[in-house]
């Protein structure tokens, strides 16, 4: 990767670089100026926060399906420019708990948000906002962490959008949220995005090698891409609270 930076470009190109304790020690001085900062990704299920990650940081490190809570883990990727470093972190989908696991996935996105710079919230943009929607910013609404409206999927959307711009306006208007609008797949808007959280981050190092996607180890990647298999070729014969341990790599 040219200059030290990760780019969309690489995406799906299998060039991770991923957890080497050895590299931590020669992690370069930022230039004056330089931003960096923790953003946390939160949203309900399903509304592209992994998608998102994998797509800004240019490669799959988070894996998605249409199971909802397939995230159990805070996993962090690394998105290294000349201005900036982005450690985006990937969190469960908020919902009101039903059972334990709900209370123990929606808790750790909890302290996800207390936890980071700044906050972008990911909702459906191609539905209108919902009591979901509702319930997480009662919980942001608490928050004095920064945060940012981010409404995916707009290439789903029928031509009939502004009905659903204003529900997610009247979300965000109270609290003086920047609304800004993309799609984590097709990658329409994300570089706006990505420019307008750089913009909010404040000056500080680099926390992770500038080359560096994830900070997590090979061993979990590959457990996560397994689990991801099961998800989407079983169904209920498998528990959802299906976990890979590998063994020998």
């Amino acid at each position: 990767m040219e200059d030290g930076t990760t780019t969309n470009a690489a995406f799906n190109k299998g060039e991770a670089n991923i957890l080497d304790e050895s590299a931590f020690f020669s992690i370069p001085k930022a230039p004056e100026g330089y931003k960096s900062g923790f953003i946390g990704i939160i949203g309900r299920p399903n509304v592209g926060k992994s998608t998102l990650m994998n797509y800004m940081v240019g490669q799959k490190i988070a894996i998605t399906s249409p199971v909802a809570q397939t995230t159990r883990n805070r996993l962090r990727g690394i998105l290294t420019t000349p201005e900036a470093q982005m450690i985006f972190v990937d969190t469960p989908g908020i919902h009101k708990p039903h059972h334990q696991l709900g209370e123990v996935l929606v808790k750790n996105a909890q302290i996800a948000i207390e936890s980071v710079d700044l906050v972008l919230f990911v909702v459906d943009g191609a539905v209108d906002s919902g009591g979901g929607d509702r319930y997480i910013v009662d919980i942001l609404s608490r928050t004095k962490t920064p945060v940012m409206l981010g409404m995916n999927k707009i290439d789903l959307r029928t031509s009939d959008s502004q009905q659903i711009d204003e529900s997610y306006r009247q979300l965000a208007e109270p609290y003086n949220w920047p609304i800004v609008k993309f799609s984590a797949l097709t990658g329409e808007g994300v570089e706006a995005l990505q420019q307008l959280l750089s913009d909010r981050l404040e000056p500080g190092p680099y926390y992770y090698p500038p080359d560096y996607v994830t900070d997590q180890p090979e061993r979990f990647i590959m457990g996560e891409l397994i689990r991801e298999q099961i998800l989407l070729l079983t169904r209920e014969e498998v528990p959802h609270s299906v976990a890979v341990t590998i063994d020998m790599v």
